[in-house]
């Protein structure tokens, strides 16, 4: 599932991705989430409870965050990499 360059060098295209289902994410986790009909893998650089539940994404590789992302958008965390424990 990794695509693209943005989540670089933790992820890029063709890598095989695997997260576990939760909505329960913290600071430096990274966060699997549908934007635009796409998936997306970013790190979460912050989040929030009020007025809604919500993190604040960004690729490792990109200068601008993702804005916030709702709960209802959210799938996962990350876990591993093609195969490879991912450490947040």
């Amino acid at each position: 599932m990794g695509l693209g360059p943005s989540q670089w060098p933790v992820c890029t295209d063709g890598d095989r991705v695997t997260y576990r289902a939760t909505r329960d994410l913290k600071f430096s986790d990274i966060a699997v989430f549908k934007s635009r009909g796409r998936l997306v893998c970013h790190r979460v650089i912050a989040t929030r409870e009020i007025p809604s539940r919500a993190v604040l994404a960004k690729g490792d590789s990109k200068m601008t965050d993702d804005g916030w992302i709702g709960e209802a958008q959210i799938l996962g965390r990350v876990i591993a990499v093609n195969g490879r424990s991912v450490d947040t």
